[in-house]
């Protein structure tokens, strides 16, 4: 049978890359070890090989087709295919099932840390999780799987239930988790800027692959797609109505990536299309108020654990069951009468909604407005010090001393004052020189729309 130089050396290229994301090495490291495997003195020969020529012999070509089928965990279609391609379809390797029969799928692997979960523990959304679970790991199922829904609303927190569901019992190899959210610092402000090519950088890099992050957008295309379509990798890309490409384009540009890797995407914005879109409303009203009772028993307002339950059902209702309101108002509540605060959350609701801002903007602006005229000027400028950080990164004790150029002490019970607020989250503390601390998203976009015009002194 004639070779097939280019498809040999696709499926060659394909294999490599698969191998090096299963085993986290550099290409020339794989290439050299799969040059010792059947032989030869390093990688040299595989390269000679990716650029279209094939080998010669058939027990090199055998050779290389067990190891690739070893440690990529590739299929015996596959080896079909790639031995076809090497002008040998007759080998008995191919005949032989004891060389696939012990080949397993690596373990499990997050990329990139994944970022702090603002709640607790997440109730009321049990049978989401389960329903967009079952989507992910049907094999069969929609490629593309979407939680849209109001900011704060609790799509990043459900997107993480799922994420951790994955990785207790999952058909992929690599969790990527990417945010358009992501912030530079320029010039003081903080600007945003995601595109589809910061989609295909961010997936390159957590794969340990800089290399093809300075490849033309083409050939950088054909090298991942050549990685996600061998090896099921799930990628998460959470905040997308903040990129500078719509969401539809950027599901568009996906698609060629997906099947058997997957995505998983959540926005404001409604999804339309072929997506697997599952719009993520408010709590219940019985599941609202358990989780202001948890809240208040964490932060310790024991008038509030002890409230009535038309009293909480009211809160439930003006907020929409929204979770981060719901927090807000339970803070508030601490230090207001619950009659002024349902007051003031009523005003909120019958107020128009700001143009362009979407629906939930006016309603949050009122909400952090009251929290905020809660704070004293240290809060104050603890809060403001805090927006400069990127949210899911978070921010150390030393860098907030640093930015907000508070004395100690004042510090120090600014960051507790805000936490009873529910403006700051502390990080889950895995060390105690490791503790960090968060803003919510929206509470930044307050912060940064509004007070930062308050003359604060750095």
């Amino acid at each position: 049978m004639t070779p097939s130089p280019d498809k040999f050396a696709e499926l060659l290229t394909e294999a490599v890359y698969r191998i090096r994301l299963r085993e986290s090495k550099s290409l020339q490291v794989v290439q050299d070890e799969l040059g010792h495997a059947i032989g030869r003195e390093g990688g040299s020969v595989i390269t000679y090989w990716r650029r279209g020529n094939t080998p010669s012999k058939l027990t090199d070509l055998e050779g290389l087709t067990h190891e690739l089928m070893r440690r990529g965990g590739l299929a015996h279609d596959w080896a079909q295919q790639f031995m076809a391609a090497g002008g040998f379809p007759e080998s008995s390797l191919l005949t032989n099932q004891s060389v696939t029969s012990n080949i397993l799928p690596s373990p499990l692997t997050v990329t990139q840390a994944l970022p702090r979960n603002m709640y607790r523990r997440l109730v009321g959304r049990e049978a989401l999780v389960a329903e967009l679970v079952d989507v992910l790991f049907d094999p069969d199922g929609r490629w593309c799987v979407a939680i849209d829904g109001l900011g704060g609303i609790g799509k990043t927190a459900v997107a993480l239930e799922v994420v951790q569901h994955c990785l207790e019992h999952s058909p992929f190899v690599h969790i990527i988790w990417l945010s358009a959210a992501v912030q530079r610092e320029k010039s003081d402000t903080l600007q945003t800027s995601f595109s589809f090519e910061d989609v295909l950088n961010g997936i390159a890099l957590q794969l340990n692959l800089p290399e093809i992050v300075k490849l033309p957008r083409l050939e950088k295309e054909k090298r991942l797609q050549a990685v996600m379509q061998y090896s099921p990798i799930l990628v998460v890309l959470d905040n997308l109505e903040t990129a500078s490409e719509s969401q539809e384009t950027i599901v568009a540009q996906l698609r060629p990536f997906l099947n058997p890797s997957k995505v998983l995407l959540t926005c404001r914005e409604r999804f339309t299309g072929e997506v697997y879109a599952l719009h993520l409303g408010g709590l219940s009203e019985s599941t609202a108020i358990g989780f202001m009772r948890q809240d208040a028993l964490e932060k310790g307002i024991v008038h509030l654990q002890e409230a009535k339950t038309e009293q909480l059902a009211s809160v439930a209702t003006v907020t929409g069951g929204s979770p981060l309101a719901l927090k807000l108002v339970v803070s508030q509540i601490a230090y207001l009468p619950l009659d002024l605060v349902l007051q003031h959350l009523k005003q909120a609701t019958s107020l128009p909604h700001v143009i362009g801002g979407g629906e939930y903007v006016s309603f949050y602006k009122y909400v952090f407005s009251r929290s905020w005229s809660l704070l004293d000027d240290p809060g104050k400028c603890l809060l403001v010090a805090m927006a400069r950080f990127v949210p899911s990164n978070g921010s150390s004790f030393a860098a907030l001393h640093h930015t907000s150029d508070l004395p100690h002490v004042d510090l120090i019970s600014s960051i507790d004052y805000l936490w009873r607020l529910s403006l700051l989250e502390i990080g889950e503390i895995e060390s105690l020189h490791q503790i960090r601390y968060y803003l919510h998203p929206l509470t930044q976009y307050f912060v940064l729309s509004d007070i930062a015009r308050v003359s604060i002194r750095w």
